[in-house]
């Protein structure tokens, strides 16, 4: 790539100015430009827009700020902001979230590999682990050669450019081509797999996902806990109920659509073991059986057009 493409960022944010400010500082200082920032807010409580004002960081050119009138999820926010920079000319989209912050050298690594518009790249999300950087979400590299999927969990460990399952939308880098393809984030997931979505999606239109080991974000360590089972361990995530709901949702809304078959063979019986987990390992398990089953049932009866609100 001889010339700077116009890349345009998507920060989703929710209450959290304290992230957001350092989170867009850090692509203010990225060694490649960006063309553009959009912030969507959706409809913050904290001041987040007043804090933004304070910063200085509205007053400049590069960073566009929406306000939503209510919180549509990171899959509306993300979808929102892709249409916004779609519509401004944007060439290339760097979507994230506003508690990922960006190496300086984040973007310059994925221009290095001199990305094709046909395929989808994506960014190592971190956090220090001792003396190690540890991948927030297990890499999970395709192997056409290989009877079991690798997964590396150790950042050292990842090879330069890798074709992967899936990318979470951190540091997720994608073409005007093939948004154009594929369309925007289906803005119904609200939370949670919709970058999984997403991926199937650009899959289906004949793209490989790529990680880039080089092109770095670190990101607060995820809530896992291990449970130790008949001599396994079990990585479990520690949620809200309302966050369980659309996680149990979700999965089952993807299966449904990319993976008929795993969906009854291995989700459905897994999401029964995960509740009897959350029974045991969460502080309110009955909220959290409430929403898993509410999932399940939204999962299986109901679509994303048609999707219901979460349980309260």
């Amino acid at each position: 790539m001889n010339s700077m493409p116009a890349i345009a960022a998507i920060v989703v944010t929710f209450n959290r100015k304290a992230l957001l400010i350092p989170c867009l500082e850090a692509l203010l200082a990225q060694s490649a430009p960006l063309w553009r920032i959009h912030v969507i807010d959706n409809a913050s409580t904290d001041g987040t827009e007043e804090a933004l004002h304070g910063a200085g960081l509205l007053q400049l050119s590069t960073i566009h700020y929406t306000r939503l009138p209510s919180n549509v999820g990171g899959a509306g926010g993300f979808a929102h902001g892709m249409k916004l920079a779609f519509e401004a000319g944007a060439q290339w989209f760097w979507l994230l979230d506003d508690d990922a912050m960006a190496a300086p050298g984040a973007l310059a690594a994925v221009l290095a590999v001199q990305p094709q518009p046909a395929h989808v790249y994506g960014a190592s999300a971190v956090f220090q682990e001792g003396e190690h950087h540890m991948m927030c979400w297990p890499a999970v590299l395709v192997t056409y050669n290989a009877d079991w999927p690798v997964v590396i969990r150790n950042h050292a460990l990842l090879p330069h450019t890798a074709p992967v399952m899936m990318l979470p939308f951190i540091g997720f880098f994608i073409s005007r081509l093939l948004v154009e393809r594929i369309g925007y984030p289906e803005a119904a997931f609200f939370i949670y797999a919709d970058d999984v979505d997403y991926c199937h999606r650009a899959r289906k239109a004949g793209a490989e996902v790529y990680l880039v080991r080089d092109s770095m974000f670190v990101h607060p360590r995820p809530g896992d806990f291990v449970l130790h089972l008949a001599g396994y361990r079990i990585f479990c995530r520690r949620m809200a109920p309302q966050r369980r709901y659309y996680d149990t949702r979700n999965r089952i809304w993807i299966a449904r659509r990319h993976q008929r078959r795993y969906l009854y063979t291995t989700l459905l019986p897994s999401l029964l073991f995960r509740i009897a987990v959350t029974m045991v390992a969460e502080k309110n398990p009955w909220a959290q059986l409430k929403a898993s089953l509410c999932g399940i049932r939204d999962g299986l009866l109901a679509g994303p057009a048609s999707a219901p609100s979460c349980p309260s």
